[in-house]
């Protein structure tokens, strides 16, 4: 999915002068789960809801409590994590469709946020 300045739907509807910040953070994040696949950087979402890049930062960091990095790694990981106890696709397949374009480094974060590999969850939830 395409995500641009102006577009319409979530990304488009909303930006800073017309919502709080909470809202827009809960716009974002939303349209995160929709798109989790996309490359989604914080330059982008500052143009989107006319921020200043660092300002919104901080902010996404105030109302989170996460970096924007750890916080689309977390939304990606349990993407995958549902994935892969329902769908028999090939750990490369599910990294890719949830926005990790290096498998190795998607199962070296799987593992760190759930204490196993995602080829490990696949065989336990097949049982």
């Amino acid at each position: 999915i395409a995500i641009e300045a102006g577009m319409a739907g979530p990304w488009g509807e909303m930006h800073s002068s017309r919502y709080s910040s909470r809202e827009n953070m809960n716009v974002i994040i939303g349209a995160w789960v929709d798109n989790l696949d996309s490359d989604i950087t914080i330059p982008l979402i500052a143009e989107l809801f006319h921020y200043n890049e660092l300002y919104l930062g901080r902010l996404f960091k105030k109302e989170t409590g996460f970096n924007f990095s750890e916080y689309l790694n977390l939304l990606r990981l349990q993407k995958a994590e549902t994935m892969l106890k329902k769908q028999n696709a090939t750990v490369a397949q599910i990294a890719s469709e949830c926005g990790f374009n290096d498998s190795n480094y998607f199962s070296f974060k799987f593992k760190n946020m759930y204490g196993i590999t995602p080829k490990q969850l696949q065989l336990a939830n097949k049982k």
